[in-house]
């Protein structure tokens, strides 16, 4: 299920507007935006895989602590971070 997940993601990079994004996954915890870019965070620490998580996340929430997206200023998803917080590791996509 995450390899599944990181194909869904890796495949829309440079196409996937917000909007393809939350029909997949679901509204993030916290939304932000740092100059012309919009940073996404799903948050999984502590939902284990029966949380308020969306059914293409509750398998990576059992690995991963965060889902970090990143969409330039057309709301095109750019780039996926999957972090461990714990162990301080990251797999990045771009």
């Amino acid at each position: 299920m995450v390899r599944d997940l990181d194909l869904q993601l890796s495949g829309r990079l440079g196409k996937a507007k917000r909007e393809e994004v939350t029909a997949l996954l679901g509204e993030p915890e916290v939304k932000d935006v740092i100059g012309q870019l919009e940073i996404w965070v799903y948050q999984f620490r502590g939902t284990g895989a029966g949380g308020r998580v969306s059914p293409a996340l509750k398998e990576i929430a059992n690995y991963y602590d965060e889902l970090i997206l990143t969409f330039d200023g057309n709301g095109i998803l750019q780039k996926y971070t999957l972090a461990l917080l714990g162990a301080g590791s990251k797999k990045n996509r771009r």
